[in-house]
């Protein structure tokens, strides 16, 4: 069984590329929602209000290195960062 990363060892964000990296064999992985909320929360925790920009540029980095999947995967990690640090209700105002 692989080791999973924790809060203590940062290395979720790593670990979510990996399965996604061009090494990764010709069967289609999907990362399943929960690690992608996971990786969200730490990217919270770890950069706080710079965490949209920061999850942000790293798509756009492996957009620009050819890594459509890791870009896919960090493009859903960025909305879940956006929809964790939104403060808005849900529903109208009364």
């Amino acid at each position: 069984m692989q080791n999973r990363p924790t809060l203590e060892n940062p290395n979720l964000l790593i670990w979510v590329l990996n399965v996604c990296g061009p090494q990764a064999c010709s069967v289609r992985r999907v990362i399943p929602e929960i690690d992608i909320w996971r990786a969200a929360t730490l990217m919270l925790k770890r950069y706080g209000e710079k965490a949209l920009e920061e999850s942000a540029m790293r798509a756009d980095e492996l957009a620009g290195a050819g890594d459509y999947k890791g870009e896919a995967v960090w493009r859903r990690i960025t909305d879940a960062v956006g929809q964790l640090m939104n403060n808005t209700p849900p529903g109208p105002l009364h």
